[in-house]
Order: C-alpha cells, then sequence, then structure tokens
C-alpha cells in the first residue's frame, strides 16, 4: 500500500512537473512561428515610467534617443497593442491592433503579400497621411480577399488611413 502510494504521487508529480515545463517551453521560451531568427529577438522593458505619451513604458523620443545610441542591437523596433475600432464603409468591427515603428516587419522578417509596409519617413511625419497595415486574416473577413484593397481607405477609431499592405499569414 504504501510503496505503491508513494510511486502514484511521485508519478502525478513529475506528469505535473513535466506539463508545466512543456506549456512555460511553448508560451514563453519556442521561438514563434514566421519569426525569422527568433532566438536572437528580445523584448526590452524599462522599470519607471516617464512623463509624456508613452509607448508601452517609452515615450517616443525615449525610443528614437535609443535607436540612434544604442550599440547592443543592431535593429531597434517600438511597439504597444490596443483594441481599435475599424470600420469599412458601413461596416464596423472592434479588433486587436498594433502601433508600430517602420522596421517591426522587416525585423521580424515578415513579408508582405500584397503592398508593402511602412516606410521610415512615416515613423517622423505628424500630420502626414496615416496609412496602415492589415493582417491577413482582417484583409480575408474584411475584404473578402480583394487584391485591389491597397490604396483604399478605412477609420480606424475614426481617423481615415490608406490601405498600403497585408502582412502574410
Amino acid at each position: 500500500g504504501f510503496f505503491a502510494a508513494t510511486v502514484l504521487l511521485i508519478t502525478v508529480g513529475i506528469s505535473a512537473s513535466t506539463t508545466a515545463f512543456t506549456l512555460i517551453q511553448t508560451l514563453f521560451y519556442k521561438p514563434r512561428a514566421g519569426i525569422v531568427g527568433a532566438e536572437s529577438i528580445y523584448n526590452v522593458h524599462r522599470e519607471a515610467n516617464t512623463a509624456g505619451p508613452s509607448i508601452g513604458d517609452w515615450t517616443y523620443p525615449d525610443f528614437v534617443q535609443m535607436a540612434a545610441e544604442s550599440r547592443q542591437f543592431s535593429e531597434l523596433s517600438v511597439f504597444t497593442g490596443f483594441e481599435a475600432g475599424i470600420a469599412v464603409g458601413a461596416r464596423s468591427d472592434t479588433v486587436k491592433a498594433q502601433l508600430v515603428s517602420h522596421n517591426f516587419f522587416s525585423l521580424l522578417g515578415v513579408r508582405a503579400q500584397l503592398g508593402r509596409f511602412f516606410l521610415p519617413v512615416e515613423d517622423k511625419e505628424i500630420g502626414g497621411h496615416p496609412v496602415v497595415v492589415i493582417s491577413d486574416r482582417l484583409w480575408h473577413e474584411q475584404f473578402a480577399a480583394d487584391p485591389t484593397v491597397i490604396g483604399r481607405s478605412v477609420k480606424v477609431n475614426g481617423e481615415a488611413m490608406t490601405v498600403v499592405g497585408v502582412a502574410e499569414p
């Protein structure tokens, strides 16, 4: 009895540990499919917030300064996620969106299946014509995979933007 209970308890403990390790490995450490060189990409956070409009824990001027002065990284990109209202004609929906710097997609090794990604000048232009890159999923769901989507206008949180690209799946 005691021996069988001990073996059973150890077996359950090993199974639970293996399951937890596999889950943590998959969720947090395994490179994501479709990202080129994922093992050399790092997500950098700051401990203290600064005043001013921010991208996560960073202000945009902080990012620009760090990118200009960094010797530790070959390239830096910035992103932050949010929920956005998107309107295409009379149809509207809420989607998960990301505000990203121009080099976000190239740093990840993602290609555009239609159109292009952001240009460096589009990071710096204030008051310029806003552009948007849409996901493959949004392209299929909102635009019925219409190849003429490039150049079309959509409203994101009420602001008109031009679709310049569709990311590969």
